[in-house]
């Protein structure tokens, strides 16, 4: 099995390759879309695949299991910029769990939140490029954190010719961070965006009038059933209650 590390920040670059046993086990996790910054990993993924396109390869899937490892790890470089976890052991030991022949990751920082500046300074990097454009990958999980005013992004590369339970192709998304729970749109799902769904589904049920977006309607609407109402805000105080205890839950899929 193949590993691929690749980070940067500022203008300096590592790239290291290591090669190491096998995992065997597949996740079954049954999950659908949602997770912390969604719109951002959709809208970069995006961008990935019109690269991948140019050159004639298959588009990668994006895995909400992996996109929230990614999430972790953000959280984790932002503190030790490093392929190694703050326990000393490899970054891949985050995907111990998950299933894969091979596997890569891409970590980076700089202070924008731009997705499209995110990819352009892995692009301008050779060993970051390989790893976007590799034929040897299928799926990605994708995560971002800030803090103080500096961005930490994190792809994480698996392949897995055979899939997973609640991967997905995203539609378009221009990454604005509305995603499903998140109605405020700030990047994560919390009791805030459950009083949203609530307050709104009070004033529809006295005649008020109520305008959503589509990006608003698709992060409120987080059962998918058509309709905007307390479901909604019951599955989002769920979601968040879990969330709140270290899992890392997902919306049931119509």
């Amino acid at each position: 099995m193949k590993r691929f590390l690749s980070s940067i920040i500022s203008l300096m670059i590592l790239c290291t390759i290591i090669i190491i046993p096998d995992f065997k086990n597949i996740s079954t996790l049954n999950t659908a879309h949602a997770f912390e910054r969604q719109g951002e990993a959709e809208a970069m993924l995006s961008l990935i695949n019109q690269q991948r396109e140019k050159i004639s390869l298959p588009p990668l899937k994006l895995l909400p299991l992996a996109c929230e490892k990614a999430n972790i790890r953000a959280v984790e470089i932002s503190s030790a910029f490093s392929h190694s976890r703050p326990d000393g052991s490899s970054c891949f030991s985050i995907i111990e769990n998950v299933g894969y022949s091979n596997a890569g990751e891409n970590i980076a920082m700089n202070y924008s939140h731009s997705v499209e500046s995110a990819l352009s300074q892995w692009m301008n990097s050779e060993g970051h490029r390989n790893n976007i454009l590799s034929k040897d990958y299928t799926h990605i999980g994708i995560g971002c954190y800030c803090k103080d005013g500096a961005y930490y992004w994190v792809q994480l590369f698996l392949g897995n010719s055979r899939g997973y339970d609640g991967e997905y192709t995203p539609i378009y998304n221009d990454g604005t961070p509305y995603s499903y729970g998140d109605i405020d749109g700030n990047g994560v799902v919390d009791a805030a965006d459950a009083s949203i769904a609530l307050t709104n589904y009070a004033a529809l049920a006295t005649g008020e009038v109520v305008t959503y977006s589509l990006k608003e309607r698709k992060a409120c609407d987080v059962n998918c059933d058509g309709d905007i109402n307390a479901g909604d805000a019951s599955c989002i105080l769920i979601y968040y209650s879990l969330a709140s205890t270290g899992n890392y839950p997902y919306f049931n899929s119509k």
